[in-house]
């Protein structure tokens, strides 16, 4: 992706990124923020097939059972991740409320091409549409992606956690499209 092709704020954030990490190459920790498990658990739990109506339906159990704790979690595993001296980019950490998915992504898709040399998976990355997204962009750009402890997320690992996340999907009813896109691109590469 072409800086231009960000927003302004995109670009100012990239700028001081760069004053931050001085050409350095930094891990990257994919961590649900808006999605995830959590989320997929209040959708089961109200019985809603489509994931982004939870955040509308219902504000308040979305705040206290997905956001609130998702951020949480992020704050423990970066603080984990920062205790080994590693340069680690916890995107949690940036909140632009004027901002939607797509802005974030094309932010942190850009971050990944150009300032990191590793993504490290949370746990269960495979329920966040976002950590999805950025496992497929490190995959596609070649970068190393591994779990929290530094063991390598093959391939094969990538289409086994997709697949067994489609079987949970359907037997709580969510849709899984993004899910099944996903695998495809991969069974495809």
């Amino acid at each position: 992706m072409k800086r231009g092709s960000l927003s302004r704020d995109a670009e100012l954030i990239l700028g001081a990124f760069e004053c931050l990490v001085d050409g350095k190459r930094a891990v990257y920790i994919a961590v649900p923020i808006t999605t995830g498990i959590r989320l997929w658990e209040v959708a089961k739990s109200h019985k809603i097939s489509q994931l982004r109506d939870i955040g509308k339906k219902y504000p308040d159990a979305f705040h206290r059972c997905v956001l609130k704790p998702n951020l949480k979690d992020a704050k423990r595993i970066s603080e984990q991740v920062r205790k080994k001296n590693v340069l680690a980019i916890d995107p949690s950490r940036l909140m632009i409320n004027e901002w939607s998915q797509d802005d974030y992504a094309q932010l942190w898709k850009s971050v990944l091409k150009s300032r990191v040399d590793r993504v490290a998976l949370s746990p269960n990355w495979v329920y966040s549409l976002g950590c999805l997204e950025e496992y497929l962009t490190a995959f596609k750009s070649g970068l190393a992606i591994t779990n929290l402890a530094g063991k390598k997320v093959t391939l094969d690992d990538a289409k086994l956690e997709i697949e067994q996340a489609l079987i949970k999907g359907k037997a709580w009813g969510i849709n899984t499209l993004y899910l099944q896109k996903a695998l495809k691109h991969l069974i495809n590469s």
